[in-house]
């Protein structure tokens, strides 16, 4: 069945920063990591071609003071798909699609700048998959 809505997510840090400055926040208060669980599709919602939504989010909260305290963000598709938001080196944002109590816990024990080649990384340094040969 298809639902025809669309989530913004500009507008949620449109609102985040509205009361940020309005409320004179200092930018290490900012929230630090925005998760987003979603069983749909994550897509374009930004009017330019050439700026991603998170990249637009990025300039917002610079023209606001708040450049280095742009809350990460962790899309997370509870379902397979091929969906992409964000490039995979987009410092400051995962993209994770099913769902594993691992995986979840990954992200309380890792509190440091994300992308989602690093995260990629991460869940296969483990000590289970050191025994795996990479053939290039």
């Amino acid at each position: 069945m298809e639902w025809g809505m669309n989530t913004d997510f500009q507008k949620v840090f449109d609102l985040l920063l509205q009361v940020a400055v309005n409320g004179n926040l200092k930018p290490e208060h900012m929230i630090k990591r925005i998760f987003v669980f979603s069983d749909m599709e994550f897509d374009q919602a930004s009017s330019n071609s050439w700026e991603t939504d998170y990249e637009a989010i990025q300039r917002k909260f610079k023209e606001k003071g708040y450049e280095n305290a742009v809350p990460q963000i962790v899309f997370w598709n509870l379902r397979h798909s091929s969906s992409t938001p964000v490039s995979k080196t987009q410092p400051g944002v995962a993209l994770l699609s099913g769902f594993s109590k691992n995986l979840m816990k990954m992200f309380f024990k890792h509190d440091g700048e994300i992308c989602p080649e690093l995260f990629m990384e991460v869940a296969i340094s483990g000590e289970e998959c050191q025994s795996l040969t990479v053939v290039d």
